[in-house]
């Protein structure tokens, strides 16, 4: 079940719904003039999900500071909960939270069983941890999580704070070094860690306990080993490990017997018999530059099950030009972006040989990746393949900046010897055939129409 999280603004509670946590927590100031409107999703998650939530959660209400307006929506959060009938709540009222210094009556109303209104400790370990992070200074947060981990406090409302504040990158490599995997899952999506550019140096030995990932990133650490528990990563479909200073793989590399994606570019890896019999599943592998210099035809005859082999541009450029012929063999990797349903999707793959533009065009949202396509493209000119079919699926195009995109896309596509374009339009759909045609007028590319 998702997660629901509210940074703090000026005058808004930190507000963290993390179900698969038990933690339910809402701190922070609350005397905000626009407490209805934000107010709001919060209660619509709370009432469509509430009822699955584990009897044992932690629910805590640290206020600080709150003024009338708030407390209304407060009391509608905590009618919310109690009438789910589960949980206590923990409420603590602080010295200067509320008018008077007084507990508001309102609160009173609740049921000691339900709600325990409790004086916070102001000179408690927590009480300072808190303060600590709330200075979202990256040297407090981190000085915050020793003292965590020192105390054996629960960490992973904190860990969150940390990064729903400011320092995401602090959080997440705190997460990947102790472990909490549960915690990465839901920042990088479902069975997926993205920890790229991180400065982690080591690999937890507890990576085995997320038995369930499919995607693991770790490039462009300087992670020099890794622990024999990556083996029991069984479900593992990708592993980038490109960019570390990785000298050997463990052997339990080969019980990753789902592997389809493996790259190694940029480490000091020099055995290439770790994508022949080894991962029968293997459809693409990038080589680190020793690997590279072991390359011969008689070697791509064991990648027979590999669809796919990247290597770095100045590598490809010193292979003889029968190697660099293979069409498997390639210095770029595949640009893929989806953004939404109002973008239209991109996929350019120089191996497999598929180029194609599909979807509809409604927002500007499309120059966010124009560069990376130009860029790729201007690469894919130096060594392109011997055909080049560019492939447009384009639904409906709304806004001058998605045309001048696909404009530039057809300029540059223009002196790569072999390359066309094939604009598909639905037969009856005359807009988008005047516009292909348009296109075909404006550019040299050779350019065929076909209805569908």
């Amino acid at each position: 079940m998702e997660i629901f999280y509210k940074a703090e603004e000026k005058y808004f509670p930190y507000i963290l719904l993390a179900p698969a946590l038990n933690i339910f927590e809402f701190s922070g100031i609350a005397t905000t003039h626009f407490h209805e409107l934000m107010y709001t999703n919060v209660k619509s998650w709370l009432l469509s999900r509430y009822k699955f939530i584990h009897p044992d959660a932690r629910v805590v209400f640290r206020i600080e500071k709150y003024n009338q307006e708030n407390l209304a929506q407060l009391i509608q959060v905590l009618e919310i909960i109690k009438k789910a009938n589960r949980n206590k709540v923990n409420w603590y009222h602080y010295p200067d939270a509320w008018e008077g210094g007084d507990v508001p009556e309102v609160l009173k109303k609740f049921p000691p069983d339900f709600l325990n209104i409790k004086i916070p400790d102001l000179g408690s370990m927590e009480e300072k941890i808190n303060a600590l992070i709330k200075t979202n200074e990256q040297s407090n947060e981190e000085l915050a999580i020793q003292l965590l981990l020192g105390q054996n406090l629960p960490i992973e409302s904190y860990i969150y704070k940390v990064m729903i504040n400011n320092n995401f990158e602090t959080g997440k490599n705190i997460c990947f070094e102790q472990g909490f995997f549960k915690i990465l899952e839901h920042i990088s999506g479902t069975n997926t860690l993205k920890l790229g550019y991180a400065n982690i140096t080591q690999v937890p030995t507890t990576i085995g306990e997320a038995w369930n990932l499919k995607h693991l990133d770790l490039a462009a650490n300087p992670i020099a080993a890794l622990p024999s528990e990556i083996g029991q990563l069984g479900h593992l479909e990708i592993l980038d490990l490109s960019y570390t200073n990785l000298e050997h793989l463990p052997a339990t590399i080969q019980q990753l017997v789902k592997l389809k994606e493996l790259y190694l570019q940029g480490t000091f890896i020099d055995s290439l018999q770790v994508f022949t019999h080894q991962l029968p599943d293997l459809q693409a592998i990038s080589l680190s530059s020793k690997q590279v210099e072991q390359l011969t035809l008689k070697n791509f005859a064991q990648l027979d099950h590999v669809q796919r082999v990247y290597v770095a541009r100045k590598d490809f450029e010193s292979l003889p030009q029968n190697l660099r012929a293979i069409q498997k063999l390639s210095f770029l990797r595949p640009l893929y972006k989806e953004i939404n349903e109002n973008v239209p999707k991109v996929l350019l793959d120089a191996c497999s040989g598929v180029f194609e533009l599909s979807g509809r065009s409604l927002s500007d949202e499309s120059r966010v990746f124009g560069e990376l396509i130009f860029d790729w493209l201007d690469q894919y000119a130096l060594y392109p393949n011997e055909q080049t079919i560019f492939v447009c699926r384009i639904e409906y195009i709304s806004g001058h900046n998605f045309s001048k995109l696909l404009l530039d896309v057809f300029h540059r596509l223009a002196p790569i010897k072999g390359a066309q374009v094939h604009w598909y339009y639905e037969e009856d759909d005359e807009d988008m055939q005047d516009v292909g045609a348009e296109f075909a007028e404006m550019v040299k590319v050779p350019f065929e129409l076909i209805a569908y």
